[in-house]
């Protein structure tokens, strides 16, 4: 049965963030498939972590129910372990791409190395609502500049909320192998974790938006921890 590869963006970014990658991964004979999260969150939905978790999982049911590589890019990554239980025995392992390891109880912002990291990203909001970057914002970390206009386009204020609510992880996680990718020095203590619990890392030099700078080296590298699994 074939092997779908699921990479998950931020939800302070959109889907474009992971489509290089996606498409070099196809190139390489890879089925992939990029659920888009949003932070329009029903009333009904108590947590914005649980309607991410709610978004993946439909998105893939409208696939084959083949088995699932999950791969998260930065916010992302603490929503794995609760993605892993939602799919029901489907994923056959976990990619961190600079991402945040999740820590049961633990919000988003508790997990950044420092207090004052925490602080200033929430006095960086306004009315509850975290900016948007411009591409002015972005212009030294995504040089190219078509690349960097169709990821801005995607962007869009981001509800303080997503960062501060409690995210679980299940006693039972992890239930899969695990593996670490790392690019910049913000997701050190991370990968640096994940070394600790015995994953297998890999680190390519460059900031957090790497995958959007170099899609073919990032899709090199994610493949290597999928073949080193599944021995394809």
């Amino acid at each position: 049965m074939t092997l779908l590869v699921t990479l998950i963006h931020s939800p302070l970014v959109g889907p474009f963030s992971w489509m290089p990658v996606a498409e070099r991964l196809r190139k390489r004979g890879w089925q992939t498939t990029v659920p888009r999260l949003h932070n329009q969150k029903p009333d009904h939905v108590r947590f914005f972590w649980e309607y991410h978790v709610e978004l993946v999982v439909k998105h893939l049911s409208a696939a084959p129910a083949s088995p699932v590589v999950l791969v998260a890019h930065s916010g992302a990554g603490v929503l794995l372990p609760m993605l892993g239980r939602a799919l029901e025995g489907r994923v056959t392992g976990y990619i961190w791409v600079d991402a945040m390891i999740p820590d049961d109880g633990k919000s988003r912002l508790d997990l950044f190395d420092t207090s004052d990291e925490a602080k200033a990203f929430r006095e960086a909001a306004t009315d509850g609502l975290l900016p948007a970057w411009t591409e002015e914002d972005l212009q030294e970390a995504i040089p190219d500049p078509d690349i960097r206009r169709a990821f801005a386009a995607e962007l869009q204020p981001t509800p303080l909320a997503v960062y501060e609510e409690k995210i679980p992880v299940p006693p039972s996680w992890p239930d899969a192998p695990c593996a670490y990718l790392r690019f910049s020095e913000t997701y050190r203590s991370m990968a640096a974790k994940a070394e600790q619990q015995g994953w297998p890392c890999r680190h390519l030099e460059g900031n957090h938006f790497h995958l959007l700078v170099d899609a073919d080296k990032t899709a090199e590298q994610i493949e290597a921890f999928i073949t080193n699994w599944s021995g394809r």
